[in-house]
């Protein structure tokens, strides 16, 4: 019986998992979860700066 299959989740997943996790501790060449999550952030903030600076300004 796999690990996959003892706890309750697809091959594909466990491996996913195990692949982040070697990332984030550095054995593996790729984007840390920190850096994906700030990454996003910024995304997210400059989508918000884009559409305030769309609205009109009423106190010129």
């Amino acid at each position: 019986m796999s690990v996959s299959s003892k706890i309750g989740c697809t091959p594909e997943t466990s491996t996913a998992w195990v692949n982040k996790m070697e990332v984030d501790s550095g054995k593996k060449h790729g984007i840390t979860s920190d850096a994906a999550a700030k990454f996003k952030e910024l995304e997210r903030e400059n989508r918000e700066l884009k559409q305030a600076n769309k609205a009109p300004l009423f106190n010129k």
